[in-house]
């Protein structure tokens, strides 16, 4: 297994809680993403896993324990069709919820629609609507409740554009669904000046006071690093003065090794700008983001929030484990585990028979033999469990061979009672195991 190695480049960017709504916005500007769908990958692990679990560090136990896994089904451009929960709960992973996406072209429209298992059968729980223009810009999402006999809409926004070269957005008026006044109502304007297709340099935002439309604030005299990804080299953050504008924060940026970047904040008080801010963002080659670090200054940085990644890869660079650190009391602390699986597409829906799988010695003590009737040799992965739901041991086998997989546990697992999951092509089984010496 490879490790990434990280080269960690000191870098600058943005952490002020009072500039998280400006800042936040400026990071979802439109700019007329060119998309032909509306891509569902799952943000950590875009290379499709088709299984992965979430696990949560136990400070007491000082140990994983198992949260959540997760089954996910793709078409052949990479958009995910299909994502079902299970939940660790009692010893076992329980089925629990599930996702179902379709993708409609003619119009561009997605729809997400969810339902939770209720030990016998899918139960319908709500669904999402999104329509697209030509353009690929968003122009209606519609969140809907299933009533027990139809669905009820309990949210809506809609999103009108005028566009200049082409595709890019000059102006985005957004407007919400008033369930009193039933129509849709002005709820906020963003206005962006185009000098040239390769980018905006100013952005205005307004909100509806109920009769007119009233400035919020702007951004003015923007660099940009990479405009596409969204990376800001400078820019001045203006608040309304009613008339007029007055400073309010400026971000200057520095960038990095593997695009890696950051920014100091400064505050106009009136004369100068003071630094109050640092954030530094870090990736590794693979454009993964390793770490987060935020810091405050007063008489020297203070570092008040920040989160790292470890990323570990397979010999083909295929993320396999992603383990999250959060900043707490001055240093780095584990919270999140992730562990990805591949080549079981469609295994996650479809329960092996309990004729079709056989682990045996049971109770063994070196080594554990796993017998699988399959209609073809393909590939296998087994994960074994301790009780409280925590990964002790992962294998896989690349391909089935005489219907068998030999694993020794003679220097990984103690004497106890164990659940193991094998996932293959065919489907999936559960079931225990005793270890006794």
């Amino acid at each position: 297994m490879k490790h990434c190695v990280l080269s960690v480049v000191v870098l600058l960017s943005i952490a002020s809680t009072a500039l998280a709504q400006p800042w936040t916005q400026l990071n979802r500007l439109p700019h007329a993403r060119q998309h032909a769908t509306n891509s569902h990958k799952v943000a950590e692990h875009e290379d499709q896993p088709e299984a992965y679990w979430v696990l949560a560090w136990d400070t007491a136990g000082s140990d994983w324990d198992s949260l959540f896994q997760y089954g996910l089904a793709y078409l052949p451009n990479g958009d995910v069709v299909k994502e079902v929960l299970w939940r660790f709960d009692s010893n076992t992973f329980v089925l629990e919820q599930r996702k179902d996406y379709t993708y409609n072209f003619q119009p561009l429209a997605d729809q997400e629609l969810y339902s939770s298992w209720n030990g016998s059968a899918w139960v319908n729980q709500g669904k999402t609507e999104v329509f697209y223009d030509a353009q690929g810009s968003e122009i209606d999402r519609v969140q809907y409740k299933w009533n027990g006999s139809t669905y009820d809409t309990t949210y809506a926004v809609h999103n009108s554009y005028t566009y200049v070269f082409t595709n890019r957005v000059a102006e985005m008026n957004i407007e919400v669904w008033d369930f009193n006044l039933h129509q849709y109502v002005n709820e906020q304007r963003q206005v962006y000046h185009y000098p040239t297709v390769a980018a905006w340099d100013s952005a205005t935002f307004y909100a509806w006071d109920g009769g007119a439309w009233a400035e919020e604030y702007r951004y003015v005299d923007a660099i940009w690093y990479d405009f596409e990804q969204e990376v800001v080299q400078d820019v001045v953050i203006q608040l309304s003065t009613m008339p007029g504008w007055e400073d309010y924060v400026r971000l200057s940026a520095m960038i990095g090794a593997w695009g890696s970047y950051s920014y100091i904040i400064t505050q106009w008080n009136g004369a100068t700008w003071d630094t109050t801010n640092l954030e530094i963002y870090s990736l590794d080659s693979l454009q993964h983001r390793v770490a987060t670090h935020y810091y405050d200054w007063s008489s020297g940085w203070t570092q008040t929030y920040g989160d790292s990644t470890d990323y570990d890869y397979d010999a083909a660079w295929q993320l396999v484990q992603a383990t999250n650190f959060d900043w707490e009391q001055g240093q780095f602390e584990p919270s999140r585990r992730y562990v990805y699986a591949r080549f079981f597409t469609g295994s996650m829906q479809s329960p092996l028979a309990v004729q079709q799988v056989k682990a045996f010695p049971n109770p063994c003590s070196d080594q554990l033999t796993f017998r699988l009737e399959l209609p073809t040799n393909g590939p296998v992965q087994i994960a074994l469990y301790d009780l409280q739901g925590r990964i002790r041991m992962q294998t896989l086998a690349p391909m089935l061979v005489d219907g068998q997989v030999h694993i020794s546990i003679s220097s990984v697992l103690q004497n106890g009672t164990y659940l193991y999951r094998i996932m293959t092509e065919e489907g999936m089984a559960e079931g225990k195991v005793v270890v006794q010496r």
